[in-house]
């Protein structure tokens, strides 16, 4: 699972051990450690303990940041779409016009086309096959349900698969504890006030109320062996709009 910490470790009768602490792994990412045992005395048992960071060697030559869980849910987002988080990652390179889409035309990843960039969720490409629409998913993403984004800007790797950049999303997972999450977004254009066009037409304001919400939970099925994960993700909005249309006269 990304973002837990693990010992890996290797013994042989007759030397001694030696474990690597503190090894993270992230979504595609390839970690090589060598192991050099020294022989022991026949009395003696030593375990030699070295630091991940001294010894860690990643074996992947793609390029890029990641967003961990922790940061997915604690930086705002408006769309409760973690697509949106991209813009703010090293590589990306905004639309001319700051008005339009993330994923407009004119925005760039590490130099080239955004309408270049693969995106995958749990290694399935999720992109629509019809359009090229950037940066997108088929669904929307909820943050409660990404265990880690990685944003490559130069893969390398032949397991990166098409596109000359890539947006790999990593689902959570559930592990020994049962834990839960709830949310629930308000967007109630009500509350706003009134234009001053409006005021002086008499005329209403458009009405827009739009709800999210979302609730997830996850627990053990066999401890240490089997998990469970589950999300449910929903969207409720309803509008008024004001419509102007012409008047004859009865002349007319």
């Amino acid at each position: 699972q990304p973002g837990k910490s693990y010992t890996v470790s290797a013994e042989l009768p007759g030397f001694q051990s030696k474990a690597y602490k503190d090894l993270e792994l992230g979504a595609a990412q390839q970690v090589r450690q060598n192991f050099t045992l020294q022989v022991a005395a026949v009395s003696s048992a030593v375990d030699v303990q070295v630091a991940s960071d001294s010894a860690l060697t990643a074996s992947g030559a793609s390029v890029g940041a990641v967003l961990p869980d922790y940061k997915v849910q604690s930086l705002p987002l408006v769309g409760n779409n973690v697509l949106d988080l991209i813009n703010i990652m090293i590589g990306y390179q905004g639309p001319d016009n700051p008005n339009t889409s993330a994923s407009a035309p004119s925005a760039s990843l590490a130099g080239l086309p955004i309408m270049s960039v693969n995106t995958t969720l749990d290694g399935l490409s999720v992109q629509d096959g019809r359009y090229n629409l950037g940066i997108n998913s088929a669904t929307r993403v909820n943050p409660d349900l990404v265990g880690e984004i990685r944003l490559i800007v130069a893969p390398v790797d032949a397991e990166t698969g098409r596109g000359s950049g890539q947006v790999q999303i990593l689902t959570k997972s559930g592990s020994n504890k049962f834990t839960g999450s709830a949310m629930w977004n308000v967007q109630n254009s009500a509350l706003n006030a009134n234009t001053w066009n409006n005021n002086r037409t008499g005329a209403t304001l458009d009405w827009i109320n739009q709800q999210q919400f979302s609730g997830s939970y996850s627990g053990p099925i066999v401890r240490n062996k089997t998990f469970f994960f589950a999300l449910y993700d929903g969207q409720r909005m309803n509008s008024r709009t004001n419509v102007e249309a012409p008047v004859l006269t009865a002349e007319a």
